[in-house]
């Protein structure tokens, strides 16, 4: 091809697939972080991708470090790949990033990142069908109480001079 060598390479497409257990924290939470790399350069690329998530308040949840993929981008193709994360976070708000690179070229660097609110809804759904059977409770009973039931008998008062 004729021209200068342009590398250049994206990183699209980021997203999370959770499954948590029915009793959150009993067992661990699975994820999966899908992302599409392409190739948007001239030349063949051999990417290398790191992948992080932090939670809440920046806490650290993930960290895979920059690994190459034993794979070849040609100019103009597009993989979508997957990391599996064993122990995502069950209760949290998460940021993703996927960062990509290429050991031939130093300059080269894309990143592109997704958030996700981990929840575990089996016992937030237990949590709210309890609270809400309480509050019904409650005001049944607070129902069936008479106005005035426990009213004062009235003073006598012939006999007060």
């Amino acid at each position: 091809m004729p021209g200068p060598l342009t590398p250049g390479l994206s990183v699209e497409n980021v997203r999370v697939s959770r499954s948590a257990p029915v009793v959150p924290w009993v067992k661990d939470a699975r994820a999966t972080v899908s992302y599409t790399l392409v190739n948007l350069g001239n030349v063949v690329v051999e990417p290398k991708v790191a992948v992080s998530a932090e939670g809440l308040f920046g806490r650290e949840v993930l960290a895979k470090p920059a690994r190459e993929l034993k794979l070849v981008l040609l100019p103009g193709q597009r993989i979508e790949l997957t990391e599996p994360w064993p122990d995502a976070p069950q209760l949290d708000r998460v940021s993703v990033k996927v960062a990509a690179g290429a050991a031939a070229y130093p300059d080269l660097a894309a990143e592109s990142g997704t958030t996700f609110t981990a929840v575990p809804w089996p016992a937030a759904g237990t949590v709210l069908l309890l609270a809400g059977a309480g509050i019904g409770f409650l005001v049944l009973r607070r129902r069936r109480r008479v106005p005035g039931e426990r009213a004062e008998p009235a003073a006598d008062l012939a006999g007060v001079r």
